[in-house]
């Protein structure tokens, strides 16, 4: 672990997904999940958001933008509940 306040969340997306096979994606979210809880959100006004992810796939900006979507979807969903 590199530091108590970084977390490193190895996921490897062209072995678990393949080239489209995007009905695994939720394996992502799993993993994430207690840290999109941990981390909250920002609402105008309300400093509510404790920490962010960062995506980065070494090889593909498509793969990249795909993770971080489910990511925001996640967090949508916590909005608005």
């Amino acid at each position: 672990e590199l530091c108590p306040h970084i977390k490193y969340i190895p996921f490897d997306f062209h072995k678990v997904c393949g080239k489209l096979s995007f009905k695994h994606l939720p394996k992502l979210a799993a993993e994430c999940e207690p840290h999109l809880i941990d981390f909250g959100y920002f609402v105008s006004h309300q400093r509510l958001q404790a920490g962010v992810f960062r995506v980065n796939c070494i090889d593909c900006l498509d793969r990249t933008n795909v993770a971080q979507s489910v990511l925001a979807f996640r967090t949508l969903m916590y909005q608005q509940a």
